[in-house]
């Protein structure tokens, strides 16, 4: 059966990608970002390429044909029979099943919701015995080994959590081998032995440097590789190459496959009709090429040529020798799969087109005939069969996933076993191993890790007629549970040539379990729906667009009884969102703008660069021309009518919709006194790079609707997690977060009220502002009251905090065994984190017997293997140089026990050398100086130990370094020192401790910077410097003197860093 992909456009978009990058890699392996449609990341443009060799394989296994060239034969494979028809499908479950069905739900966890996918890539070993899996777990990266069959799986490969060994792509060669391709171009092969029934794995990276093009599964042991061979040039060359001349860098020219191609950007072979398609680019404009590589005197030639950023309409496949199918709309309304002359370059026939919706997708039989298309029918992808056999098996596949996408999306080499991917709007994404003789599903990997009673909101497409001619597609998601009989109307942005899906939508969801029911509007302009529904959304601004979303609505309100209504939209849907309130001032009881503009005319003269002509034009064909008519339709204009409580929220980077337009809408609506709270992120642009953006976004967005609305929170029958977590989020960013403006007196508010909701790291902060005195008056009762609090609920570093307060003795009676009991319960509740104070305390005798061993054991994890160690080490990387720099500086060791932790030291952190002397010295007031968009302070411009306290102000020393034992070599000279500042006594609570990597060839920089209010206080912080034999390298006191108009703040600061400064929040 063949494999529809969904991507949900052509993929113009990675194109365009891979030109500004100039990467000569195969642009099918590029992942879309996460702002483009939520459907994109269903199949990725590889596993349609790779679908598409693999359907012209199947159908070419009983008739193809001997043909030759000067190089090599047409790959060939082995007649089959097709698929058996199931009569009646059974569904087993090698890992959790989830049912989508329920009524009844939780709020749905922001953490859980907003992430990365839990799982990367998948794929079926040729002969469909088992699968390969890449997956994200809690410590690592994955490869994982599945037998569907045993329902088993085993794991292959673990790679830490690093960009550089990310995986972007894996491919079975045979039986046996893997090819893993990296995101930083480099590649390698899996092995697995199978020969004791058990799986094992042997992994080789490979020195060539490009992609796999193809690989050639009936071709044992050989695959197409383009492989880079000059380090000057980005030219990629195409290598028929076995798997040991590929290990050995052997790229001989007779392993040449096809000619190659200059600045070629991808390479995609054609098994069917033994070519190769490409593409390059110049100019702003890209050209398509193709091979025929059975052509004696074949040549690359140029079929077809766009500007960039124009509609992408690569070939589907061969019809005949001279015309491939394409889809397009250059002759027709609709997106349809069209004919192409190769030779005159002209469209011809139209083979398929939709009655109402653009193609996404098409396959082709080997003699030419459509074997599916694919399109969103209300907002969902779905597959349109051509022949009877797998028309019958799709409806039986759908029959058992009702309401859901379902797509095969590769088979085994006998057809007997089908890997098929499964979604919709209430299903993240499944992969469900299908063999067919048995007529049974298993499940074998979900997208996301499962929650546990789970339960997704199922969204309903319907209809809208606006006139004759005109019908709107709508989809709305109603509440799972904790119905507060608010609607949200949430248009979407572009506005033109964009639209909204019915597939799984996070916001939605999130929404939807916290009872709100969700609208939203496939309006005229929208995507989809063919040229001419696209065209009449152009110049609609304020017009069309929100008259087509007003019809909705109405219908909406007729079906339903909704108390409440609220719009919200991001972008062009911003400015809708403000639009909609405007004219229905009645209806709209609150309005949430996100990333929007609000000043027609200011699009025009926004930057230099949108003064210009080319610029302009483009935005005059969607906005409409630069008159004054703009203003008519700008919410800046007349921003007096808006009623409803206003939440703006911008990217201060933004450069699309430029910040300016959010800041001049919250000037006019704070002038004209309304209802109006905004949140301007520093650091973002058009909409968040992180997901830790999209919560915060989401969370303070539920939080102000209902503040203004006046609703209570949902309920939670099990426990109130998800909830205390939206408001921990929505705290942090006022704590800690540069993304927003600090605010210690709301960041406190929402922690109370997390801390209220049972949340252990709000109850810890609520305790670190009564210990700091910040928000609240200091009380140090009340801070060990909220720490213990917190420690009871199981936070770690709630319990650390404690046995840091009974250890060090400053608010309290120093009680060692108090303390080391609550670095007990801390590694009881975070063993690998507990266990390094446990190590502090043996090392010390504080609270416990002196044990070195022990504590050598525990400080460095002796105890855990190799890989285990590795990870917890750098997860735990501050923490332990922390409790390393407390142990020397107070440990009394024998000459014995110092060399031993100087050697284990040594062999950790890569050490030469240990002890050291100073060289060079030099204290006082450190100037700035401006470098690469950046203040640097390098050097000392007041050698002054005396000044006056003022905020901002940075003073330390510079210390160079010699050895006082032989080196190896000058430039082998690393070293570690242990740091010690110790500030005025009123804010002692700042005292700091810490190791610092160096080495003799560097000029070392100590230094302080009085950066809050509460550390200007005038007294004497001192630096002490020791080397790791404990020898005192250098001592000097800094005397801070006050004038008459210091602010003296006796507080203590928040501050992230927990393993210098102790008394802070987290």
């Amino acid at each position: 059966m063949p494999r529809p992909s969904h991507t949900g456009t052509t993929p113009v978009a990675d194109l365009n990608y891979l030109i500004n990058h100039r990467l000569p890699l195969n642009i099918w392996n590029r992942t879309f970002h996460k702002f483009l449609p939520v459907v994109t990341w269903y199949i990725t443009v590889s596993a349609k390429i790779r679908f598409l060799n693999w359907w012209q394989e199947l159908n070419a296994r009983s008739n193809s044909k001997s043909k030759s060239n000067r190089k090599h034969r047409l790959l060939q494979s082995q007649q089959t029979r097709r698929p058996s028809m199931p009569n009646k499908l059974i569904i087993s479950c090698l890992f959790a099943l989830v049912s989508f069905s329920s009524t009844a739900g939780e709020p749905l966890h922001a953490e859980e919701l907003y992430k990365n996918s839990d799982h990367y890539k998948i794929a079926m070993r040729p002969d469909g015995k088992y699968i390969v899996s890449y997956d994200r777990d809690d410590d690592y990266d994955v490869i994982e080994l599945i037998d569907p069959n045993k329902e088993t799986s085993s794991k292959l490969i673990e790679v830490e959590h690093n960009s550089k060994t990310r995986i972007s792509d894996l491919n079975w060669i045979d039986n046996q081998s893997i090819f893993v391709s990296f995101a930083s171009r480099r590649n390698g092969i899996i092995k697995i032995d199978y020969s004791d029934g058990k799986s094992k794995a042997k992994w080789r990276l490979l020195e060539p440097e490009g992609r796999l093009v193809d690989s050639l599964p009936n071709i044992e042991g050989e695959v197409l590789f383009a492989h880079k061979g000059d380090a000057r040039s980005d030219d990629l060359t195409v290598y028929k190459i076995n798997i040991k001349d590929l290990y050995a860098g052997n790229f001989d020219s007779n392993f040449e496959f096809v000619e190659p191609l200059d600045d070629a950007l991808y390479y995609r072979y054609d098994r069917q009709f033994n070519a190769m398609f490409s593409a390059t680019f110049d100019d702003d404009e890209v050209m398509q090429w193709y091979f025929k590589l059975d052509d004696k005197d074949g040549e690359w030639i140029d079929y077809n040529s766009y500007e960039l950023g124009e509609k992408f309409t690569p070939a589907i496949g061969f019809i005949s020798d001279s015309k491939i199918a394409v889809l397009s709309n250059e002759t027709t309304d609709l997106v349809s799969l069209v004919e192409f002359d190769l030779h005159s370059q002209e469209f011809g026939e139209v083979l398929f087109q939709h009655n109402r919706y653009d193609l996404t997708d098409a396959g082709l039989n080997p003699d030419g005939s459509i074997a599916y298309v694919t399109y969103f029918s209300h907002g969902l992808p779905t597959n349109q069969y051509f022949h009877s056999e797998h028309i019958r098996l799709n409806k039986s596949l759908k029959k058992s996933f009702p309401e859901q996408s379902v797509s095969v999306v590769q088979a085994s080499l006998d057809d007997n076993a089908l890997l098929v991917s499964v979604r919709g709007s209430d299903n993240p994404g499944q992969f469900y191993y299908f063999d067919v003789s048995a007529k049974k599903l298993t499940l074998v990997r979900n997208r996301y890790e499962v929650q546990q009673d789970v339960v997704y909101a199922r969204a309903k497409s319907f209809d809208v007629k606006i006139d004759d001619d005109t019908y709107i597609e709508a989809i709305l998601t109603l509440p799972t549970s904790n119905d507060n009989g608010v609607l949200i109307v949430n248009p979407h942005g572009g506005p033109v040539g964009v639209r909204d899906y019915a597939v799984f939508n996070r916001n939605n969801q999130y929404l939807a379990s916290r009872g709100y029911a969700v609208l939203n509007v496939n309006f005229r302009g929208s995507s989809g729906f063919g040229k001419e529904f696209l065209q009449r959304g152009k110049e609609q601004f304020g017009q069309l667009i929100e008259q087509d979303i007003s019809a909705v609505v109405s219908k909406v309100e007729q079906e339903h009884n909704f108390e409440r209504m609220c719009s919200m939209g991001s972008s062009y849907g911003g400015y809708s969102a403000m639009m909609l309130a405007i004219y229905h001032p009645d209806k709209y009881e609150c309005v949430i703008s996100n990333f929007g503009i609000y000043d027609l005319p200011h699009l025009f003269n926004a930057s230099n660069l949108k003064t210009q002509p080319e610029f302009q034009e483009k935005v005059a064909e969607i906005v409409g021309d630069f008159d004054e008519s703009l203003k008519d339709v700008s919410p800046i204009f007349f921003a007096e009518k808006l009623q409803a409580p206003v939440l703006l929220m911008a990217g201060e980077k933004d450069t699309i919709a430029d910040f300016e337009q959010a800041n001049r809408m919250k000037y006019r609506l704070k002038q004209l006194g309304k209802d109006m709270e905004y949140l301007f992120y520093a650091n973002t642009g058009h909409g968040h790079k992180y997901w830790s953006g999209d919560r915060h976004e989401i969370a303070y967005i539920d939080d102000f609707i209902r503040r203004k609305l006046d609703l209570p929170l949902p309920e939670a029958s099990k426990d109130n997690d998800a909830l205390a977590y939206d408001k921990v989020v929505i705290a942090d960013a006022f704590e800690f977060d540069d993304n927003v403006a600090n605010d210690e007196h709301k960041a406190a508010k929402y922690y109370q009220q997390a801390a209220d909701l049972g949340h252990a790291r709000a109850m810890f902060n609520i305790g670190s502002y009564y210990h700091r005195g910040i928000v609240y008056q200091e009380d140090i009762e009340q801070a060990v009251h909220w720490y213990q609090k917190s420690s009871d609920a199981g936070r770690a570093s709630a319990s650390i905090r404690l046995g840091d307060i009974y250890q060090q003795g400053q608010y309290v009676e120093t009680d060692y065994d108090k303390s080391y009991q609550y670095y007990q319960q801390a590694q009881q509740q975070e063993t690998h984190y507990g266990q390094l104070y446990i190590a502090q305390a043996q090392c010390l005798g504080q609270g416990v017997e002196f044990d070195f061993e022990q504590c050598m054991a525990k400080l460095f994890y002796q105890d855990l293997p190799e890989h285990e160690r590795r990870w917890v080490e750098k997860k735990y990387l501050g923490t332990q140089r922390s409790v390393i720099s407390t142990i020397l500086w107070q440990a009394q060791f024998d000459d014995e026990q110092l060399a031993k932790i100087q050697q284990t030291m040594k062999e950790k952190y890569k050490l030469d050398i240990i002890d050291v002397a100073v060289d060079e010295v030099e204290s006082g007031v450190f100037k700035p100086e401006y470098y690469r968009g950046d203040y640097q302070y390098s050097k000392i411009e007041d050698g002054t130990t005396r000044f006056t306290v003022e905020k901002d102000v940075r003073f330390g020393t510079t210390i160079t370094l010699e050895a006082n034992e032989d080196l190896k070599s000058k430039y082998k000279s690393n070293t570690m020192l242990v740091v010690h500042w110790l500030p005025p006594k009123e804010i002692n609570e700042y005292e700091s401790l810490y190791l610092v990597n160096t080495d003799l060839q560097r000029r070392l920089h100590l230094d302080k910077k009085l950066s809050k209010e509460e550390l200007l206080i005038p007294g004497d912080w001192t630096l002490e410097v020791r080397s790791l034999t404990g020898t005192v390298l250098h001592t000097q006191t800094f005397n801070l003197t006050a004038d008459e108009e210091s602010q003296i703040n006796q507080q203590i600061s928040s501050d992230e860093n927990t393993a210098t400064e102790k008394v802070v929040s987290e």
